[in-house]
């Protein structure tokens, strides 16, 4: 939050212990509107949405850490790690009410590499490719959003 605050950015705090998840999306979404949001992207937000959420959003990207369709859940990098796959990869995808099931926006390949832990493989290494194919994903859907708002004003 700090960090985000020091580069000018907008950061709120909306805790979400104790509430169920259509009181929380409430919330979310009371809070976006009253910001002005249009899109929300979500890199590892890592809790699922109400239908009332992504009825208001509807083309949120969401950016798991990790190969959401060979390991599917919390444990992907363990998953993958275990298993000892050479090449994982990176899913920026569009949300749904169910995990790690959007349609996809873009993939990458990212390289295990020998002797590469949970942080490594899936976080610590930018030149790996996936805040970038985030960044190019949120510019895709930011683009067909507006298109589809041109084609509907017209």
């Amino acid at each position: 939050m700090e960090l985000a605050r020091r580069r000018g950015l907008c950061a709120v705090c909306i805790p979400s212990k104790g509430l169920d998840r259509e009181a929380y999306d409430r919330m979310l979404i009371e809070e976006l509107r009253n910001r002005g949001v249009e899109i929300v992207c979500l890199a590892g937000f890592m809790r699922l949405l109400s239908a009332a959420f992504i009825r208001e959003y509807p083309t949120a990207p969401q950016h798991p850490p990790f190969a959401a369709a060979a390991f599917p859940a919390w444990t992907r990098q363990r998953q993958a790690l275990e298993t000892r796959v050479r090449v994982a990869g990176c899913t920026v995808h569009l949300w749904t009410n169910y995990l790690d099931a959007g349609p996809i926006v873009l993939q990458a390949p990212v390289p295990v590499l020998d002797g590469d832990n949970r942080r490594d493989a899936f976080g610590a290494h930018p030149e790996r490719g996936t805040p970038d194919l985030f960044r190019s994903a949120r510019d895709r859907v930011a683009a067909d959003t507006a298109s589809r708002a041109r084609v509907i004003r017209a």
